[in-house]
C-alpha cells in the first residue's frame, strides 16, 4: 500500500463481490455415451409411435369408407327390393282382380252352361245313412309284464316307451 499525504489508502475493491470464473469442465465420456444411447433410443420410439398412431388412423379412415360403401350398397338394395315389391304388389292386386272377376257367380254359371253341365235338380240328390252299430276293432297286442313294467317305468320317466 502506498502512503500519500500521510494517510493510507484502503483497496475496497477487494471486498466488493466477484463474478464467479466460468470454467468449462470436459464433460464425462460414460454420461454423453449415455445420453446419446438413451437420445437414439427415444427417436426410435418416437418414429415407432408415430407410424403407430399414423397407421391406427389410416385403419380407421379405411374402416370408415368401407361401412360408408357397405351403408351405401345396402340402402340401394333397399330401394331396389322396395321398387319390386310395389310392382310385385301391384301385380297381385291386379290379379286378385282378375280372379275374382273370373270365379264370380255369373262367370261360373255361364262356363258351366259352354261346357255342357246344368244346374241340379233335387231328383238327382240320394242321400244314404250310415248305421253307428258298425264298428271294426283293432286287435289288441299281448305283451308281457315285463314289458308292461318297463313302459310304466319309461313312462313315469318321460320316455316314450
Amino acid at each position: 500500500m502506498t502512503e500519500q499525504n500521510g494517510s493510507q489508502a484502503y483497496d475496497l475493491s477487494l471486498f466488493e463481490p466477484r463474478k464467479a470464473k466460468i470454467t468449462n469442465i470436459a464433460p464425462n465420456k460414460k454420461q454423453v455415451k449415455a445420453n446419446r444411447k438413451r437420445a437414439r433410443a427415444q427417436a426410435v420410439l418416437n418414429t415407432v409411435a408415430v407410424f403407430f398412431a399414423a397407421a391406427l388412423v389410416i385403419c380407421a379412415l379405411g374402416m370408415l369408407i368401407v361401412s360408408q360403401v357397405q351403408l351405401t350398397e345396402m340402402n340401394q338394395t333397399v330401394a331396389d327390393l322396395e321398387n319390386e315389391l310395389a310392382i310385385l304388389e301391384s301385380e297381385g292386386k291386379s290379379l286378385a282382380h282378375n280372379l275374382a272377376a273370373q270365379t264370380s257367380n255369373e262367370q261360373v254359371e255361364e262356363y258351366a252352361k259352354s261346357h255342357g253341365m246344368q244346374q241340379i235338380e233335387s231328383v238327382q240328390i240320394d242321400y244314404f245313412s250310415v248305421d253307428n252299430n258298425d264298428t271294426t276293432e283293432a286287435p289288441v297286442e299281448e305283451t308281457s309284464w315285463w314289458e308292461d313294467l318297463w313302459n310304466s317305468v319309461a313312462h313315469f320317466f318321460g320316455a316314450d316307451a
